[in-house]
């Protein structure tokens, strides 16, 4: 019996050592790689999301899930503004997994693009209002008639530009012109100065009239024209109620009265203001013929 028992132990032992010596260790847990999010980052957008702040390298699987949350606004060219880690946080509440795939660091600051507006670009959008209103030298004004008081910065590849005024130069010499970025109406409106007067088209009819003691030539584009080149007399304006058609009849009737005044004498410089739907075009012609009340003249 001792025998039977001695050779039946030896197998088990020798299994369980040899199981004890095959079996694999066990593998720690695998710690998650999380993504560093950027400390400082230039936005291109008007609002700043969380796929503004990934490194270069992420995918885009997690690009497209940190798009879909928005950070509030970018701050103005020149402008910073501060990301904190907290405010970060409070974002991916709802998002975990996000949450989890990231390394948020204390703070992040962030700056908008912008790049200086151009003189072509300024010269282009004042070269298009004067084509569309007949005045002339519009073809032959350059980028270098264009002077800026001071740089302006757009943040779009191509700005949408508007001609809002155009009236001369407080010195006396050229023109001056106001503009505004349709697009970006968080830029204020600005002046440039373009070096040569700009002028009405020879021969556009003018159609005069009497208004609150002052002399005003309203057209199918609202012109105005008011003598005296060098005051400062606001230009009047056209009751919005009052089409041209009409405001041309009663003219016309009054044109017929032999007793008019004239008004404005022919070779008196006058002063012309033109305006439209969001643009106000001041400018000085002369008087090409004299022009009594409800009558046309040319300028």
């Amino acid at each position: 019996m001792r025998v039977t028992t001695v050779r039946t132990t030896q197998p088990i032992f020798a299994a369980i050592l040899l199981s004890a010596t095959l079996a694999p260790r066990s593998l720690p847990a695998q710690k998650v790689q999380r993504i560093a999010l950027r400390d400082a980052v230039t936005a291109r957008q008007a609002v700043v999301r969380l796929a503004d702040l990934l490194p270069a390298d992420a995918s885009e699987q997690l690009r497209t899930g940190a798009g879909e949350i928005a950070l509030g606004d970018a701050p103005l060219p020149g402008v910073h503004r501060t990301l904190q880690r907290m405010q970060l946080l409070r974002a991916l509440r709802g998002v975990p997994e996000l949450r989890d795939a990231l390394d948020v660091p204390p703070a992040i600051d962030v700056a908008r693009w912008s790049r200086p507006l151009t003189r072509e670009e300024v010269c282009a959008a004042i070269r298009q209002i004067l084509r569309a209103n007949q005045f002339e030298g519009a073809d032959s004004l350059r980028a270098q008639d264009v002077e800026f008081s001071s740089a302006i910065a757009v943040t779009e590849e191509a700005p949408a530009l508007r001609v809002t005024r155009i009236e001369p130069a407080l010195d006396g010499v050229g023109t001056r012109v106001r503009l505004w970025i349709a697009s970006e109406p968080g830029v204020p409106p600005f002046w440039v100065k373009v070096a040569r007067a700009i002028n009405p088209m020879p021969g556009i009819p003018a159609q005069t009239t009497r208004s609150r003691g002052r002399d005003s030539v309203p057209t199918g584009r609202k012109m105005f024209a008011m003598p005296g080149a060098g005051t400062t007399a606001p230009a009047l304006n056209v009751p919005a109620d009052v089409s041209y058609q009409e405001s041309h009849a009663r003219e016309t009737l009054r044109a017929n009265r032999r007793d008019s005044p004239v008004v404005i004498q022919s070779g008196k410089r006058v002063r012309v203001v033109i305006e439209g739907p969001g643009i106000r075009i001041t400018t000085t012609a002369v008087a090409l013929d004299p022009g009594r009340q409800g009558q046309r003249i040319r300028v």
